[in-house]
């Protein structure tokens, strides 16, 4: 995304804030492979990894990883998005999440949701389960991605929409996403 944001400006070094030590592999793979340098202590060095046009926002073509026999599924419409919330927040407390976190999670699911019912086609699936110490939900439905900086731009007060992802993105650990023509899904990532 720092390559499609800034691309054509002047060179500059900015610290990753990717975490090695708490997210998949996958994830940390998929951020090398966006990375042109990467630095130890003083040393620069460029990355054999490195994937120039990795579409990175994506994910790189790859599938998100199954989620698990234990998931719990709820398909949503704009007639139950309370109930949407009251699942996601029970799913957040039951396995052990604080009530700030739970709360950020909640606000998070909320506006995925929503974007589904007003972007996606009018509802969806929502998927919640539990990996490691973290809390995970998933948002499906049937539209479509094209901004590589969709949720990544500040909104302006003035703007019609554009804050979900942005908020989600906010109070999220981890938010990943793959899109394709008819197909959208956004999977959000809360520690306690």
């Amino acid at each position: 995304m720092i390559d499609v944001a800034f691309g054509e400006g002047p060179g500059w070094k900015l610290l990753c804030s990717f975490n090695e030590s708490t997210l998949p592999d996958g994830v940390i793979a998929d951020a090398r492979a966006t990375h042109q340098y990467l630095v130890d202590g003083e040393m620069s060095q460029a990355n054999s990894a490195y994937e120039p046009g990795a579409p990175g926002w994506l994910g790189r073509d790859d599938p998100l990883t199954a989620p698990p026999a234990s998931t719990q599924q709820v398909d949503f419409g704009p007639r139950s998005l309370g109930d949407v919330r009251s699942a996601v927040e029970d799913h957040a407390l039951a396995v052990g999440l604080s009530a700030a976190r739970t709360a950020d999670f909640v606000l998070a699911m909320n506006e995925l949701v929503g974007n589904s019912v007003r972007y996606g086609g009018g509802g969806g699936e929502l998927r919640l389960w539990r990996e490691g110490d973290s809390v995970v939900g998933e948002v499906s439905d049937k539209g479509t991605m094209t901004d590589p900086l969709a949720g990544r731009r500040r909104p302006t007060p003035d703007q019609d929409g554009g804050r979900g992802l942005w908020i989600a993105n906010q109070v999220c650990d981890l938010l990943e996403i793959r899109s394709e023509p008819g197909a959208t899904v956004v999977r959000c990532h809360v520690a306690p």
